[in-house]
C-alpha cells in the first residue's frame, strides 16, 4: 500500500507597500478622462511579486466607473508620465476590464506583476462614466497627477496631450498597495 501525501494551500501573506488617508476636498467632473498618478520610490515600503490595489469608496452617492485601469514603471526618460513598458493591466472580481465603485472601498484581483520598491510607478486609469469625483486632500512634492481629456489613454506606454493636475496631489483614487512574494 502506497503513502499519500497532501499538501496544504498557504494562500499568499500580504505587506502593504503604500497606503494613503481616504480624505477628499472639491469635486471634478472626469467623464472620458485619463489619470496618470506617480508614486515614487520613496513611498514604497516594500517589494513583491504579486500586486493587490485598493481604490477608495465613491464620496458622492452616485459612485463612479474606472474603464481601465494599468500600472507600469515610471520611464527613465521621455515625458514624465510614460512608462518603461507597456503597463500591465489591474483587473477586477475574477478579471473584469471595468469597476463600478460605490461608497465602498475596492480590492482589485491579485496580479502576477512584480514591485521593486526602489522605482517609482505610475498608476494610470480611465474614467468613462463620473458624475463627479473628489479630489484626495494632503499635500507632499513627491506626489504628481497628470490628466487628459477625451479618451482611453490608460494602456498606453508613451501617449501624449497630458497636463499635471498640481504638484502634491495625493494619487487620486488608490487608497492602498498589497504585495505579497
Amino acid at each position: 500500500m502506497g503513502v499519500i501525501a497532501f499538501q496544504t494551500y498557504k494562500p499568499p501573506e500580504w505587506f502593504t507597500s503604500y497606503e494613503t488617508s481616504n480624505s477628499f476636498t472639491g469635486s471634478q467632473n472626469w467623464q472620458n478622462v485619463t489619470v496618470r498618478s506617480i508614486i515614487p520610490a520613496s513611498l514604497w515600503d516594500a517589494s513583491g511579486t504579486k500586486l493587490r490595489v485598493t481604490i477608495s469608496g465613491a464620496p458622492n452617492p452616485t459612485g463612479y466607473r474606472m474603464g481601465n485601469f494599468y500600472f507600469g514603471e515610471k520611464a527613465s526618460s521621455g515625458d514624465p508620465w510614460d512608462t518603461q513598458t507597456d503597463p500591465d493591466q489591474v483587473t477586477w472580481g475574477g478579471g473584469n476590464q471595468t469597476q463600478d465603485v460605490s461608497s465602498d472601498d475596492v480590492v482589485s484581483d491579485e496580479m502576477n506583476i512584480a514591485v521593486d520598491h526602489t522605482k517609482d510607478y505610475i498608476f494610470s486609469f480611465y474614467f468613462s462614466t463620473v458624475a463627479g469625483i473628489y479630489v484626495p486632500t494632503g499635500s507632499t512634492t513627491e506626489y504628481v497627477v497628470y490628466l487628459r481629456s477625451l479618451g482611453d489613454f490608460s494602456s498606453i506606454r508613451n501617449p501624449t496631450g497630458f497636463a499635471i493636475l498640481a504638484p502634491g496631489i495625493k494619487p487620486i483614487c488608490v487608497k492602498k498597495i498589497e504585495v505579497s512574494s
